[in-house]
């Protein structure tokens, strides 16, 4: 993505796609309601909401790639690594107070 663009239906996917989460995130009032709040209070304004809609359409492939060449830098990354020890041998179990 930081060198060459998406392809049409890619974007077409993604726009469809978060569209789709946000508007479904509204299938009920208790959810709607829950939306609404939670945009007055990170924005200051519930309309925000409804820009979100209009913003995801207004993506372009110019914006994903300067997005990705910000994003995928060495400084953001985060390296893991999983080491695998030889297992020992099972011990018997503790015996408490002799057989019954």
């Amino acid at each position: 993505m930081k060198t060459e663009d998406v392809t049409d239906d890619e974007l077409a996917r993604f726009k469809a796609s978060e569209r789709a989460a946000l508007l479904r995130s509204l299938g009920d009032n208790a959810s709607l309601a829950g939306q609404l709040a939670d945009y007055q209070t990170r924005f200051g304004d519930w309309k925000a909401m409804f820009q979100d809609l209009a913003d995801i359409d207004n993506v372009t492939k110019a914006d994903i790639r300067r997005v990705a060449q910000q994003t995928f830098v060495t400084a953001n990354r985060t390296v893991a690594r999983i080491e695998f020890k030889a297992p020992t041998a099972p011990q018997a179990p503790a015996v408490e107070g002799g057989a019954r």
